[in-house]
């Protein structure tokens, strides 16, 4: 791992109080994939949301929206 990454993981640990490294990684890959599956909810939302079917109108694009706007 850069030794650039190291140091940020290292200090972001102490100002959050983290208790390791590992910790911060386990973070930071959580973050990711909830990203991930953000985008590919997004992405199915819009997919169902063209084919004009109220029973898939489930509201998922825009609560999805919702929750970019709060981050």
């Amino acid at each position: 791992m850069p030794e650039n990454v190291i140091k940020y993981a290292d200090r972001y640990r102490l100002e959050h109080d983290y208790s390791s490294r590992s910790e911060v990684i386990v973070l930071a890959l959580n973050h990711l994939r909830e990203q991930e599956l953000a985008k590919g909810y997004k992405a199915m939302a819009e997919s169902d949301s063209e084919r004009n079917d109220d029973w898939l109108d489930s509201g998922l694009a825009e609560t999805l929206a919702e929750i970019d706007k709060n981050r």
